[in-house]
Order: C-alpha cells, then sequence, then structure tokens
C-alpha cells in the first residue's frame, strides 16, 4: 500500500486514523495545493482523541 492510497482532499480522522492502524503507517505528510504543511502520526491522533479535541 502507498501513502497516496490513503490520501484524500476532505480527510475524516477517525477513518484516516483506522486506515493508518489497518496498514501499519506511523506517519502520514500533509499537503496543501502541492505544498508540505506537516505531518501527522498515529500518536498525534491517538492525543487528539484522549483530550477530547476531537
Amino acid at each position: 500500500m502507498h501513502v497516496a492510497d490513503l490520501m484524500q482532499k476532505n480527510v475524516r480522522t477517525r477513518r484516516l486514523a483506522k486506515h493508518m492502524l489497518y496498514a501499519d503507517v506511523r506517519r502520514l505528510f500533509v499537503e496543501d495545493h502541492g505544498r508540505l504543511v506537516g505531518v501527522i502520526s498515529q500518536t498525534d491522533i491517538a492525543h487528539a482523541v484522549g483530550t477530547g479535541r476531537i
């Protein structure tokens, strides 16, 4: 599986987290109009869920 298989324009966080877990993907690059704007990790998602932010 490639990162491109998991990428989409309107990312749904829970669905993304599920795909990352099942595909054993630890980090994904986040881009905006082809420009790298950040990286999201499984830890970032777990922290956001744990603190009630999502």
